[in-house]
């Protein structure tokens, strides 16, 4: 049988003891070259020939998704940033080039249709050449080579968009091997990182461990295969908060109360805290490569507050994020700006408010009956559905006139090159604006005529839901 592997980045997961069942040695292949290409693995590779690149590939993503960040970037050498600048300016000027020629293309349509197109691939070279040069320099020298090493002697790979594009570049594979004894109740994962067109090996790892264990064991070999993968030494971050408040770094959930955060990238992390009881804090932490912080976010208990909940009609229940409170009219007890207050009543529709919004110490809802909030809907969706569609039938005529002009223009244009006048370029200019508004009244008839059918199934479906 054939496993086809795809390494998208390298290693992760739980649920493996489960698929260790034989009683002997499970075998497995003596090595996998790892490219990024679907790998095919002759004869049957056995439980857990299957996975141990699995979990690789996803423990692995979390390095992989450092590389689309611009903190990657900022590792990059001085020199290695200008080599790229100066090659993206040679490129630009090639791109110049071909505008240039295309001004004289005889056919202006085909002039008007690569025109656009040459100009957004100059300025989205302009864009890349902008934010590589706004990057600091590193006081970095690295040899430049296909891959590059830095002091500590660890590859560093070209640039490119994915990890999978680096490595291809660098000619660099990924080699796993394993041994594993399910009887004898351990494992052994072997890791080389190797030239593909030579004997030359850039780093190697052995790892030995329970086969319970097997997730610990792949993440210390994915930990020490990082750096050689990214070029710097990741950095780790321990934030040291309560239990029940919630921590973010760089704007994302990492988990609630103390929290480890390894692979993180050198440089500076913004560290954020939020919790029903606390106040909002925020931190800058600065790291340096390979260094672990550990940071103590000072809180703030927000004081608690009573709040009379009344609805009319009386009696409705109060939930606070799904906990029951009591029936209207009634007190809830209210810590900070977080969660959600609702009040249900049967033939009623149920209203929420985030505790956010919610000012003083009192508040009243009036209760709408779900037949009369039905109707009401129905003549909303229909009155969006009529504005929708009185918006396309008026914007057609406007695309019927600019389609006019374009006819003209273009007929004025090839009239005066046939001539060959002196002002032939101002017809062409003319037509290229003519032939802009008209395309943009297309695009805009059809975003008006999908919106307003879009809303008239909205106004059909309302209209089913009201009880005869």
């Amino acid at each position: 049988m054939k496993a086809r592997v795809l390494l998208v980045g390298v290693l992760l997961a739980g649920g493996v003891a489960s698929g260790l069942v034989a009683e002997d040695v499970i075998p497995l292949p003596e090595s996998w070259v790892l490219g990024f290409l679907p790998l095919e693995v002759e004869g049957d590779t056995g439980t857990l020939g299957t996975v141990i690149p699995e979990l690789l590939a996803q423990e692995l993503e979390g390095v992989k998704a450092h590389l689309f960040s611009p903190a990657e970037l900022r590792a990059y050498s001085a020199y290695q940033r200008d080599l790229l600048i100066r090659r993206l300016l040679a490129e630009r000027v090639k791109k110049v080039a071909e505008r240039d020629e295309i001004l004289f293309d005889p056919d202006p349509l085909v002039r008007w249709e690569t025109l656009a197109s040459k100009k957004k691939e100059i300025r989205e070279l302009d864009r890349r050449i902008a934010r590589i040069g706004r990057l600091p320099d590193v006081a970095v020298d690295r040899v430049p080579m296909e891959v590059y090493q830095d002091d500590a002697g660890l590859p560093f790979l070209p640039e490119g968009r994915t990890l999978e594009e680096r490595m291809e570049k660098a000619g660099v594979d990924l080699v796993v091997g394993g041994e594993g004894w399910v009887a004898e109740g351990y494992l052994v994962v072997h890791l080389v990182l190797k030239w593909r067109y030579g004997p030359d090996v850039l780093w190697e790892g052995r790892y030995v461990g329970g086969v319970d264990e097997l997730v610990d064991v792949v993440r210390k070999a994915a930990d020490d295969l990082a750096p050689h993968l990214l070029g710097v030494r990741p950095a780790r971050l321990v934030v040291e908060v309560p239990e029940g408040v919630q921590v973010f770094v760089d704007g994302e959930v990492v988990g609630m109360g103390r929290v480890e955060v390894g692979r993180l990238l050198p440089g500076e992390h913004r560290v954020e805290v939020r919790g029903r009881e606390v106040e909002p804090r925020e931190a800058t932490v600065t790291i340096g490569e390979g260094e672990e912080r550990v940071v103590e976010v000072p809180i703030r208990e927000v004081p608690e507050r009573l709040v009379q909940v009344s609805t009319v009609p009386a009696g409705a229940s109060v939930y606070l994020d799904g906990v029951y409170q009591g029936a209207s009219p009634c007190e809830v007890r209210m810590r900070g700006e977080v969660g959600v207050l609702e009040v249900r009543k049967e033939g009623y529709l149920p209203v929420r408010a985030p505790v956010a919004s919610i000012e003083g110490d009192a508040v009243e809802w009036v209760l709408s009956p779900v037949g009369i909030d039905l109707k009401e809907r129905v003549r909303v969706k229909r009155e969006r559905f009529y504005t929708w569609f009185g918006l396309f039938f008026m914007s057609v005529p406007l695309t019927v006139l600019s389609y006019g002009w374009w006819a003209d223009s273009y007929e004025a244009a090839e009239l005066a090159l046939s001539r060959g006048a002196a002002n032939a370029d101002d017809y062409l200019e003319r037509m290229d604006v003519a032939a802009g508004c008209y395309y943009a009244g297309v695009v805009l008839n059809v975003s008006l005529f999908v919106q307003a059918v879009l809303t008239f199934g909205d106004y059909l479906r309302a209209l089913e839901r009201v009880p005869e």
